[in-house]
């Protein structure tokens, strides 16, 4: 039902749109990342639960973009902004670009700001120290922008393991053109969270 509605397939392992492949056997109802799908697909995105509302771009242009996003410890099924030092988590995010950007090459952007001051940028699978400019974010693959094109950001990343406790994360979500490398859209309100 849901690909009659234009939806396509999830990354989020507890949405109902998950692909039947990955999708935990257990999924009998519709997930935050299911909401937010009908609700940008009928033009609402602020009907959508995990919405990163206020785009913006590095030049202070405005964007029809969309971003959603958020952290979870149960593979999706419920969305928190506060987590234990014990727990694994993912961070999941969908970003829905400008209608005359799909099927153009670009590059999706993550930059990951913690409350001890540090700011990380992802490149591909690893995660390096972001110098705050544009040049920086250009080093991770281009790839062929998609309507909706969805990162697994952190997946089944256990805190304790990784020495993460007492500090606060923002996570924002961007992507750019290769034509215009200059020119990052983003989310203007990151994915937040604090670990205890």
């Amino acid at each position: 039902m849901g690909h009659a509605l234009g939806l396509g397939h999830s990354v989020f392992p507890r949405s109902m749109l998950t692909s039947s492949t990955t999708r935990e056997k257990d999924v009998y109802q519709l997930n935050a990342d299911d909401i937010c799908g009908v609700a940008i697909g009928n033009g609402r995105p602020d009907m959508c639960p995990l919405h990163l509302p206020n785009p913006a771009t590095m030049s202070g242009q405005q964007t029809s973009a969309i971003f959603v996003g958020g952290a979870s410890n149960d593979r999706g099924a419920t969305y928190r902004n506060v987590f234990e030092r014990t727990d694994t988590i993912d961070v999941m995010s969908t970003v829905v670009v400008e209608d005359d950007h799909y099927g153009l090459p670009g590059r999706l952007h993550v930059v990951i700001e913690l409350s001890n001051g540090t700011t990380l940028t992802k490149i591909d699978d690893g995660f390096y120290p972001w110098d705050g400019t544009v040049e920086a974010l250009q080093t991770s693959s281009v790839v062929t922008l998609s309507g909706a094109n969805e990162l697994h950001i952190l997946k089944d990343f256990n805190l304790q393991a990784n020495l993460i406790q007492d500090i606060g994360v923002a996570i924002y979500v961007g992507y750019s053109l290769e034509e215009d490398p200059g020119e990052v859209y983003f989310s203007g309100y990151p994915i937040q969270f604090r670990v205890e």
